[in-house]
């Protein structure tokens, strides 16, 4: 059976606007993140979902409240959905870590590689895919978490796709199928502006 993902990358904050590595701490939404997810709840709107998920952090669960609003569907929350863990990096200006060493983290600085990321991510997805008797579902997650399995996805490939940085802007779809245990990604980073 085909499982449809629609993943949204949630509303800015404003560690976002100042550039700060937020990973697992819980920066709300900024009002120019809660007018983000109003906008594209209008394009959410136009799309049919079996199921709501969302990460834990307050960032992503206002944004499905806001997408979700009038649906009577229920959140459902999953720890797999949360952002990379930057640990000790968490809050500092993003151009003030060298990128080798961001790509890294593991062990010395806590955090959580790009691939433990992304592994954990296409866990969750597994999980839905194979498990659940809903075929659509709209998840609302981190650019970290969905970029990074995408890329892990374009690496499986061997086509050498790229997922170039800054394409998963807030607030914004990506439409990834499952069927058979394959992946299929037909939309990234999309909004309506």
């Amino acid at each position: 059976m085909k499982k449809t993902f629609y993943l949204v990358r949630h509303g800015s904050t404003e560690w976002n606007k100042e550039r700060r590595f937020q990973g697992r701490a819980d920066i709300p939404l900024s009002e120019e993140g809660r007018e983000q997810a109003r906008k594209a709840k209008k394009m959410i709107d136009r799309l049919f979902f079996e199921e709501v998920w969302a990460s834990p952090l307050d960032r992503a669960i206002e944004t499905a409240k806001i997408l979700t609003c009038g649906r009577h569907l229920p959140i459902h929350i999953d720890e797999r959905a949360t952002e990379r863990s930057f640990g000790s990096f968490e809050g500092e200006l993003m151009g003030s870590i060298d990128v080798a060493t961001l790509h890294l983290l593991r062990p010395d600085y806590g955090g959580e590689s790009l691939e433990e990321n992304a592994l954990r991510f296409r866990n969750f997805l597994d999980d839905l895919a194979v498990n659940s008797e809903k075929e659509s579902f709209l998840i609302v997650s981190h650019g970290g978490s969905i970029g990074n399995f995408i890329r892990l996805l374009y690496r499986e490939e061997g086509q050498g796709r790229t997922l170039p940085r800054g394409k998963l802007p807030n607030c914004s779809l990506t439409i990834i199928e499952w069927e058979d245990g394959i992946y299929d990604v037909k939309k990234i980073g999309y909004t309506e502006d």
